[in-house]
């Protein structure tokens, strides 16, 4: 059951019918104090898993069979004595060390924990139609009911 949103705390102050740089700015101060006072309940955000198992998928396990494959040419290389085959496994075994470093960064940026990585995954999830995530990212004191005013199609 959804409750009415009420006229937000700054109507009275502001008119609020245009936009309102000084009220915007109002607001972000009483909102920052708000998060320093620890008045609203954070929950942290913690892993998206949507992107930790895209990364698994086409990361961590092509790299590891990639690494596997190198070992493999070592092995070959050991048995029939060929010099060459090292210098296909030092390749190979390049290969799989990109597919593990660019999953682990993948990985890694896959949690909320730094403003930068959070704005990312904020605009990365709105990208992806994915508000529920995005919505996480977010202080739950920001789902007030103050307008917001986005730039019209000639102010572009």
């Amino acid at each position: 059951m959804r409750r009415k949103k009420e006229l937000h705390e700054l109507s009275a102050r502001f008119d609020l019918s245009e936009p309102n740089p000084e009220a915007t700015l109002e607001r972000a101060k009483s909102k920052y104090q708000e998060y320093l006072e620890r008045t609203v309940p954070l929950q942290p955000a913690g892993w998206f898993w949507g992107r930790i198992i895209l990364f698994t998928i086409f990361g961590i396990l092509p790299g590891i069979a990639t690494a596997f494959g190198a070992f493999l040419i070592v092995k070959n290389a050991e048995r029939e004595s060929e010099p060459g085959y090292y210098i296909l496994a030092g390749i190979v075994a390049a290969i799989a060390a990109f597919f593990l470093i660019a999953a682990y960064f993948g990985i890694a940026g896959a949690r909320a924990s730094s403003p930068k990585r959070a704005l990312r995954l904020f605009y990365r999830l709105v990208a992806a139609g994915r508000h529920a995530g995005a919505r996480k990212l977010v202080l739950p004191s920001d789902f007030d009911n103050f307008p917001r005013f986005f730039p019209g199609d000639g102010d572009i």
